[in-house]
C-alpha cells in the first residue's frame, strides 16, 4: 500500500546507536526523521562471578551480544573501571566472539565498590556494562 515501505539493510559489526532515518521519492522529496532508528549495539550481558575479591586471582568469563570479540585484530584489552581507579585483567582468553575468559588480580588497597566491565578491540570499539562487577 501505499502507507508501507519494506527494505533489508546490512549492517557492519559494531553499529549499534542512533540514525537518521531518511527517505525520498519523487513526490514528497526529502524526509528526514532525526534519531529515528536505534540498533542494538554490543553489549556486555554476563559477568561470572560478578564480585571479585581483593588480593585473590578470580576467573571471570564475560559473555556478549552482539559482539565480535574475535574479529579484526581482536580484543586488546579487558579492564575494570571506577571513576579513576583501572584494573587491567592480569590475562585473557577470547573464547568466541561473545564469550571472553579473564583473571583478575585485584590489589588490596584498590577501593570497594561497583566497577564497569571494559572490553576494547583493536578498532577501538569499547563494550561496556556500567557496574556490573563489584569488588
Amino acid at each position: 500500500t501505499d502507507l508501507t515501505m519494506t527494505a533489508d539493510f546490512t549492517l557492519p559489526i559494531n553499529s549499534g546507536g542512533y540514525y537518521n532515518f531518511n527517505i525520498s521519492d519523487d513526490i514528497d522529496g526529502a524526509i528526514v526523521k532525526e534519531l529515528g532508528f536505534y540498533i542494538n549495539g554490543p553489549e556486555i550481558t554476563i559477568v561470572n562471578p560478578d564480585t571479585v575479591n581483593r588480593g585473590v586471582p578470580i576467573p571471570v568469563t564475560i559473555s556478549g551480544s552482539g559482539t565480535a570479540f574475535t574479529q579484526g585484530s581482536g580484543v586488546i584489552n579487558v579492564e575494570l573501571r571506577q571513576n579513576v581507579t583501572v584494573i587491567p585483567a592480569a590475562s585473557y582468553i577470547t573464547v568466541n566472539d561473545f564469550t571472553i575468559n579473564c583473571t583478575f588480580n585485584v590489589d588490596i588497597y584498590k577501593p570497594t565498590g561497583f566497577y564497569d566491565v571494559v572490553v576494547e578491540d583493536g578498532g577501538g570499539i569499547k563494550t561496556k556494562e556500567i557496574g556490573r562487577a563489584h569488588v
